[in-house]
């Protein structure tokens, strides 16, 4: 057998490489943690096994959370113009009347002024052009929104729709995602995958096409919201947007709760005896709702701790792993 203190100095050795450089750069040979069943309990470790699923090839694409700035001196500026129309319109059917009423005494009664009839004709002449200029005025605040927002985002602030008042509170916020160049998808999908950290991802909704693109990218661009009360986004950061196309691939789905992170390396430990764990690293370029699908480096029935692996990468970074044997070395 080995000397029992080699194993440990061994051990002592590859924990400063974990510390020093990150777990990443130690994946040469797997790293094995030892938890007795008790403290497995106490720590909340729960294992399940990988299923194998097929999932649609998904295509990286380029996100944009919106400032909303624009879309709530839109919705003020409408308001403003749909004000002066209407009351240029009651202004005109007042001076109508009064015209009308001039006009008739006049008919009936040359000695009614003439200067009165023309007074009341000038008057309503001018509130005719007033609501003109306030009629075309809400035109063209309507024709630039539907350029820079669309015919959807627009009806929104026109209508005062509720999902209006949730952007402006940031109860949703607006993503404009942009496909690469030359990138096109038949039909877009109604719910895709954003990423703003490798750590988290949210599900965001198809709104419409967007009638402008991303000029740094030049592909498509389409508006889908995300819910703003989860307090992980903000108007102006970039996200990582997965869609939906293409091909079908298999693989194993990997829970989000099974993933730990250490210095920017995605890990899971998977159960290799009762009382035996073995972190392993996966990759996370596609996401599914729930986890990932890990094409590779996995079988469907390998069962994984999808809770409490955080308990576990911490017995690694404090020490409490062993070194996986390597065979053929018994005396």
């Amino acid at each position: 057998m080995k000397n029992l203190r080699s194993v440990r100095a061994a051990g002592v050795v590859l924990l400063l490489v974990l510390a020093g450089f990150g777990l990443e750069r130690a994946w040469g040979d797997p790293i094995s943690v030892a938890l007795e069943k008790s403290a497995q309990k106490r720590g909340g470790v729960v294992t399940a096994p990988l299923a194998h699923v097929s999932r649609a090839r998904q295509i990286e694409a380029y996100g944009t959370v919106l400032s909303l700035k624009g879309l709530a001196d839109l919705g003020k500026r409408y308001a403003e113009a749909r004000a002066a129309v209407e009351n240029a319109k009651t202004k005109l059917k007042v001076s109508q009347v009064e015209y009308t009423r001039q006009k008739a005494l006049y008919a009936h009664d040359q000695s009614s002024s003439l200067k009165k009839l023309q007074l009341a004709e000038s008057v309503r002449s001018r509130d005719q052009v007033n609501l003109e200029t306030a009629k075309t005025a809400q035109q063209v605040l309507i024709g630039t929104a539907l350029q820079q927002w669309g015919r959807v985002i627009s009806g929104w602030v026109f209508r005062s729709a509720p999902i209006y008042s949730k952007l402006i509170d940031q109860e949703e916020l607006l993503v404009q995602v942009t496909l690469p160049a030359g990138e096109k998808i038949s039909s877009m999908p109604r719910a895709i995958i954003i990423e703003p950290s490798k750590e988290s991802r949210l599900q965001a909704r198809f709104v419409a096409i967007a009638p402008r693109t991303d000029p740094r990218i030049q592909g498509l661009s389409y508006f889908y919201t995300v819910s703003g009360r989860t307090g992980e986004i903000r108007a102006g950061m970039n996200v990582a947007a997965f869609l939906p196309a293409g091909p079908r691939i298999g693989g194993v789905v990997v829970p989000s709760s099974a993933v730990v992170w250490q210095k920017g390396q995605a890990l899971i430990f998977v159960q290799t005896g009762a009382e035996h764990f073995t972190a392993r690293p996966i990759a996370t370029d596609i996401p599914i709702s729930g986890g990932y699908l890990v094409t590779k480096g996995f079988s469907a029935g390998e069962r994984v701790v999808v809770s409490g692996a955080q308990v576990l990468l911490s017995q690694v970074l404090i020490g409490g792993h062993e070194a996986a044997s390597k065979g053929g070395d018994d005396d």
